[in-house]
């Protein structure tokens, strides 16, 4: 696994435009949403009530397990905002005219 130094060293490398900057602030979310709204709408083989166990919850906990082992602070970040990416999906899925695969 590389380093996070090395990671975001390439990132940053790649990403100096401003343009390219607030393209990736604003499209990523919406790219992130999106596919965590097509994992939700996959049928799990299992209905807890409590928890909101799924597709999308086990990915996005991977994804957050990924990023605590390369930096605690990108981590804390992160699981913000996979907070709000799981509260917005709920929110839409519950309020949605269309089923959410579609909005997705």
């Amino acid at each position: 696994m590389q380093t996070i130094e090395t990671l975001l060293d390439e990132y940053g490398e790649s990403h100096r435009n401003p343009f390219n900057k607030l393209l990736h602030w604003i499209a990523v979310p919406v790219i992130v949403w999106t596919v965590v709204a097509l994992l939700w709408s996959i049928p799990f083989p299992l209905d807890i009530q409590a928890v909101p166990l799924n597709w999308a919850t086990i990915a996005l906990l991977l994804a957050q397990i990924y990023w605590f082992r390369l930096s605690l602070s990108l981590g804390l970040g992160l699981l913000l905002f996979n907070v709000i990416m799981i509260q917005l999906t709920v929110i839409v899925a519950q309020s949605a005219v269309y089923p959410l695969w579609q909005i997705a």
